[in-house]
């Protein structure tokens, strides 16, 4: 139903009587008067009381002779067959619904129904005069209020909706880069194809539980979702054609997605795997269900041998001077070699290079395993071959920095779900006097 303000022309005076007696009349070719019903009038409410009611009206009206129009004209328009469902009692509460919404439920109004072949209409014509206090109610926005109470009553009387000029546009129009692209390739766009299975796609998001779930739901339809600037966007598999998620529906934004499941992930899928910790990017994160593989520690780079190396020295043998020393006046070098049990000397070593005194006994290596420390004997019930160096637990490194990073996680690949509808173009038929047709 349509519920409009019908304003007269300016050259036309301002006539509330010739207004009610054309209401009563019906005189246009084809009408005739359905209901008629007058409303705040002492004089009566009938058709039989029009005279006396329309000069109440006018004495009225006569104390603001100052203004210049005093009369609001409504017209309420059905759909065809909408007439034969509403009684005269549903129209009067139809025309008392638009008079409360305008401010004019106190105000002396005159209504008739016209019938003709096509459709059912309503006139209503107003007195913007109060009949006691005499201000003269003129309605603010009134083309609001109208639809407002349209859109209230076409759900109480089960009539065909119609959209009006302060409705919210549909969601399902295509934006002006989709009918350029249909305009100029005459192919379907992409955002066309996202539309056509809005409603299977927003039924199956309703149902899932995190990120990957909804770029599945999104990849059986050959969608992508992405984010660009401060929001999401929905793509092609090539990347080239693009629609704001938010343009299949509210609760497709980024905030609202976020707000349900979280910062934003990228899919996973085996051909989009992404690696590496979570990022301010929006790289992906490993979920309780994603836990990553034990990573085997490793041990840091040092810059000279361990700490619990042993220096490598080969052994003297039995018999030998050491090197660099001579054998003494009056002896042979078999009576310079020492014991049997005594250990052979060792290899001098160069003296440090820190300043050490001069004179001071240089440090043998450490002799190999069973062999035991120069002058000491061997304890009681032990051999010399029992005997080796100390153990020596190992140090770590000490560090100058911060810790190094963790290692990179790979999170497990998703296999791609099979889709149910790609997306390819549909060349588009021109037919001469008509709109667009898909092929």
């Amino acid at each position: 139903m349509i519920a409009k303000r019908i304003d007269k022309a300016p050259d036309v005076p301002d006539d509330f009587t010739h207004l009610a007696d054309y209401i009563a009349a019906a005189r246009e070719e084809g009408e005739k008067l359905g209901e008629f019903w007058i409303a705040n009038c002492d004089a009566g409410a009938d058709l039989a009381d029009l005279d006396a009611a329309t000069a109440e009206v006018e004495a009225v009206r006569q104390q603001k002779p100052d203004v210049l129009n005093k009369t609001y004209h409504l017209v309420i328009s059905f759909h065809p067959g909408e007439g034969e469902r509403l009684d005269k009692e549903a129209l009067q509460d139809i025309v008392s619904r638009y008079a409360e919404a305008l401010g004019f439920a106190e105000h002396q109004y005159v209504a008739g129904s016209h019938i003709n072949t096509d459709n059912l209409h309503i006139h209503v014509a107003f007195n913007r005069v109060h009949p006691r206090t005499l201000k003269v109610h003129a309605p603010y926005n009134d083309f609001k209020a109208l639809e407002t109470v349209s859109r209230a009553l076409e759900k109480t009387y089960g009539l065909t909706v119609d959209r009006g000029m302060s409705d919210p546009k549909p969601e399902t129009t295509l934006s002006p880069g989709a009918r350029d692209f249909e305009a100029n390739t005459w192919q379907q766009s992409f955002q066309r194809h996202v539309l056509e299975h809005r409603g299977e796609i927003l039924a199956e998001l309703k149902h899932a539980a995190d990120w990957q779930a909804v770029h599945a739901v999104l990849a059986r339809y050959d969608i992508r979702l992405k984010p660009h600037g401060a929001g999401l966007v929905l793509t092609d598999p090539t990347g080239r054609q693009t629609m704001k998620a938010s343009a299949l529906h509210r609760s497709c934004s980024k905030s609202a997605m976020e707000t349900r499941f979280g910062r934003f992930q990228p899919a996973r899928f085996a051909d989009e795997v992404l690696e590496g910790p979570a990022a301010e990017d929006g790289s992906p994160t490993a979920g309780p269900d994603d836990a990553p593989p034990p990573v085997d520690p490793v041990a840091p780079p040092t810059d000279g041998p361990p700490a619990d190396a042993v220096p490598e020295t080969a052994p003297a043998e039995v018999g030998d001077p050491a090197p660099g020393a001579s054998t003494p006046a009056g002896e042979t070098a078999a009576e310079a070699n020492p014991p049997p049990h005594t250990p052979p000397l060792a290899d001098p070593v160069d003296p440090p290079t820190d300043g050490a005194p001069a004179g001071a006994v240089p440090v043998a290596a450490p002799a190999e395993a069973g062999t035991p420390a120069p002058g000491a004997s061997p304890p009681a019930g032990e051999t010399a071959a029992g005997h080796g160096p100390p153990p020596v637990d190992p140090v770590d490194p000490p560090t100058d920095g911060p810790p190094p990073p963790p290692a990179p996680v790979r999170l497990p690949p998703i296999p791609p779900p099979r889709p149910i509808a790609r997306y390819t173009p549909r060349p588009l038929l021109r037919r001469p006097g008509m709109a667009p047709l898909w092929r």
